[in-house]
């Protein structure tokens, strides 16, 4: 009984650090998220924190905020389908119930 409970625990010990390494992984990893045709760019790490945003100086021209505003939101969300993809790829593999 002792040598199973210890090879459960030692299986979830190797499946922790797989996930920890993942999750590193992710986050020195970036994707880009874009809208209106580049003229909003957003970086996001593999984990989803934003760390860049670019506003084409043509989007200010326009004078329109409410654009501004909704290119914002779609380029986020497009860079936050990117990282779920990613992060699949990358997380998906790790089978869980090879714990037990």
């Amino acid at each position: 009984m002792q040598a199973e409970v210890r090879a459960v625990l030692d299986r979830a010990e190797r499946l922790r650090q797989r996930m920890a390494s993942a999750q590193e992984e992710l986050d020195r990893t970036s994707v880009t998220g874009r809208a209106g045709g580049g003229l909003v760019t957003v970086t996001l790490s593999g984990l989803g924190e934003l760390r860049q945003v670019h506003v084409d100086p043509a989007v200010f021209a326009e004078g329109d905020a409410r654009r501004l505003e909704e290119l914002f939101v779609a380029a986020v969300r497009d860079g936050a389908e990117s990282v779920r993809r990613l992060a699949s790829a990358r997380m998906g593999p790790i089978e869980f119930m090879s714990v037990f």
